[in-house]
């Protein structure tokens, strides 16, 4: 009996593989066997993903380059299945449990499992949240794929939320710059650590955020330009 491990896996491998098909027969509500960017969407907003359609767009049409689909075709279940289990910045990973969360919160029967539906990403902040639990939840509110940093895209909503109001060319040479100051490779983004230092310093050189702004941010972190 030294095989119970390489069964248990197997079994695992096999109920993640049927996590998987459901999930994706419950998205693919026209039949096509193929996934469109608004049908991916849904799974993106049970995961917390606060981004704009324009955002998504984005995100969907990198997702599909990254995997070899075309975004107007869409993806089908095996490059469906390959994003879900890529822990890379090229895929869309997801944990059985949030798998199973997701069905819970479309299928008829909800009642059981509503309760475990909400991401425990979506925490908001109360009256007794310190300082770096608000920086900490700003963060992740503007890391919509959940990368542990923030990308030339999640720090533009960062900097409509803190008044700027420039092009995305003028917001790319910004963001060239302030990851120049920081240390930080472009490609890879801001770390926690960089934007606590950011919204900390008071300088010319820093974007100093008050408590009540970044309490503001962490309901708000998706919003677009007003204006």
């Amino acid at each position: 009996g030294g095989d119970g491990g390489v069964g248990a896996a197997g079994a695992a491998a096999t109920e993640r593989r049927e996590l998987i098909e459901a999930v994706f027969a419950a998205l693919d509500t026209r039949g096509r066997r193929l996934l469109s960017a608004r049908e991916l969407r849904r799974l993106a907003d049970h995961l917390d993903f606060r981004g704009t359609d324009a955002d998504w767009a984005i995100e969907f049409q990198s997702l599909c380059e990254d995997n070899g689909a075309t975004p107007e075709v869409g993806l089908d279940i095996g490059l469906f299945a390959q994003i879900l289990n890529d822990r890379s910045e090229k895929g869309f990973h997801c944990t059985d449990s949030e798998l199973r969360a997701f069905l819970g919160g479309t299928s008829v029967d909800s009642s059981s499992s509503r309760s475990k539906a909400a991401s425990p990403r979506e925490r908001r902040p109360d009256e007794r949240s310190t300082r770096p639990d608000l920086i900490r939840l700003a963060f992740e509110g503007f890391d919509a794929r959940r990368r542990g940093t923030l990308d030339v895209v999640a720090m533009q909503r960062f900097a409509w939320a803190t008044g700027f109001t420039g092009d995305d060319a003028a917001w790319a040479e910004d963001y060239a710059a302030l990851c120049d100051e920081h240390g930080a490779d472009p490609e890879v983004g801001i770390t926690l650590k960089m934007f606590a230092d950011l919204v900390n310093d008071d300088s010319g050189n820093g974007c100093f955020c008050t408590d009540g702004e970044l309490r503001s941010m962490t309901v708000g972190a998706g919003a677009t330009p007003s204006g």
